[in-house]
């Protein structure tokens, strides 16, 4: 029910006597509310008033507009039972509709502070810090927004049928400017723009563009949460414990790395220190590049391509596709594994009690997924095992599948068909191992380079040969290989990595 007003704010607009009842109406000051003040005459018996009368007598007085039907089947059901019914907001206004200011309308979230975004974060999504989502990864051909135009709105109406009118949405005052990575089409009397490649969309100066470069000038924390984009990420600061970074292109990171997951399918840079704070947190991982960086300290590496570090390796846990250089630096300590081999200026330690194991001229990679296919040969042997045990006499006469009944002809061929799936699927496995062992051996370098120094103790392996624990400590500039005739360590004069 809507709250009366004061007397001061209506004035009465209509009054009637019958021989049930005194009814007066009146009308708010604005036009926008009528009240109803019904009182019965003393006639036992009888219903006072009809909701049908009510609306007649509204006829009659020249007022119209919203009925608020709650408040006037009070008034009805009140005067019914012979008792007054004062003041009652009986018909509102219809309220006009203003227009709609022009706008450009987001289907994808802007990297900017100046948007109007109509799905927002809800507060229990705002609790979440490490995911704050603060822009979203637009694909190549993408919606991304649209200039609507202003809108006229639409005309209302008072209590006393009188029009009211909305006010007309503005124009903009300004254009909208738009980079090389959009284009626009007209359509529907608006303009739609669209994403010409993978990346962010940025809303600027009123400046619409995508870019394939997320910059963070400042530290990834709870301020930004972890990190999802397509493009290149770009860190002026550092990373703390706990978020996450995904760059599909590459990362590069200025500052120190915490207890992070990195991971990009191109190169990850990082200029100071990653280090692993939080036990076994650490990872950083490069699908299809380098990994270069100063200091690595406790991390988990995995790298398709090289390995450069400038300072120090200490305790870390890398596999490696490519070459692991550490020069001028030093491998303390973990478990290095590099296809391609491994150089570094110092090896070991007499001062740490890590022990430092390097492995190289084998995949970790390619040996984990030749172990997978070994296993799926296994399973895949043992099917056709059972269903050859099944089928082996038709494979020896075919024709006997004809005297068969229907459907166990349709059965046998069924098995048939599958146990020559299976054995493509063998062949397959067979050739994808045989591929895999080409492309590692192809790839392989099993030499380590010592620019000043290796520590004893240090246990090395060259290949799929068994690792050697170095008995003494090596002071000069040497090339470390296999000696299989022996089934110990080469010391050859300095050879670069090919």
């Amino acid at each position: 029910m809507i709250k009366e007003e004061t007397n001061s704010n209506r004035k009465t607009w209509f009054r009637t006597i019958t021989t049930r009842y005194q009814l007066e109406l009146s009308v708010s000051n604005d036009f926008k509310v009528v009240y109803g003040s019904i009182r019965p005459l003393e006639i036992d018996g009888e219903v006072v008033i009809t909701e049908a009368e009510l609306c007649s007598v509204f006829s009659e007085a020249g007022v119209d507009g919203e009925y608020l039907v709650d408040n006037v089947d009070f008034l009805i059901d009140t005067v019914n039972k012979n008792l007054e019914a004062n003041n009652i907001a009986l018909i509102r206004a219809i309220e006009p509709i203003n227009g709609i200011d022009a706008h450009l309308h987001f289907y994808i979230k802007p990297q900017s502070v100046n948007y109007q975004f109509d799905n927002e974060l809800s507060s229990s999504l705002q609790a979440d810090y490490h995911n704050l989502n603060l822009f979203e990864n637009v694909k190549k051909d993408d919606l991304i927004a649209e200039l609507r135009p202003a809108t006229k709105g639409a005309s209302g109406m008072n209590v006393v049928k009188e029009l009211m009118f909305g006010v007309p949405g503005t124009s903009l005052n300004y254009n909208i400017t738009y980079g090389v990575n959009v284009r626009i089409e007209e359509s529907d009397n608006c303009t739609k723009y669209y994403a010409l490649e993978d990346g962010l969309v940025t809303f600027s100066n009123n400046h619409l563009d995508v870019s394939d470069t997320y910059v963070i000038k400042q530290d990834v924390d709870y301020r930004i949460g972890n990190i999802d984009f397509s493009g290149h990420v770009q860190i002026v600061g550092n990373v703390l414990n706990g978020f996450n970074i995904r760059g599909a292109k590459s990362i590069n990171i200025r500052g120190n790395v915490g207890s992070c997951r990195l991971e990009s399918d191109g190169d990850i840079t990082i200029y100071g220190m990653a280090a692993d704070l939080e036990d076994a947190q650490g990872e950083i991982i490069s699908h299809n590049g380098n990994i270069i960086a100063r200091y690595l300290d406790g991390v988990k590496i995995n790298c398709a391509g090289d390995l450069i570090v400038k300072n120090e390796i200490f305790n870390c846990i890398a596999e490696v596709e490519g070459q692991v250089v550490a020069t001028p630096s030093t491998i303390i300590g973990g478990k290095i594994q590099a296809l391609r081999g491994i150089e570094a200026a110092n090896i070991g330690s007499d001062r740490s009690s890590a022990k430092t194991i390097l492995i190289c001229g084998c995949s970790a990679k390619i040996n984990r997924r030749i172990k997978e296919i070994e296993a799926e040969v296994v399973a895949t042997n043992a099917k056709v095992e059972r269903i050859a045990n099944s089928i082996q006499p038709i494979l020896r006469n075919p024709d006997i599948i004809e005297n068969l009944p229907q459907h166990n002809q349709v059965t046998v061929r069924d098995l048939v068909r599958n146990y020559e799936k299976l054995l493509n699927q063998l062949e397959n496995c067979r050739k994808e191992i045989t591929k895999l062992r080409s492309s590692e051996i192809s790839n392989s370098i099993p030499r380590i380079n010592i620019g000043k120094k290796l520590e004893k103790d240090t246990t090395i392996a060259f290949g799929y040969n068994p690792a050697v624990t170095i008995d003494r400590t090596i002071k000069s500039r040497n090339t470390l290989e296999y000696n299989g005739e022996e089934a110990n360590v080469r010391i050859l004069n300095y050879m670069k990595l090919i």
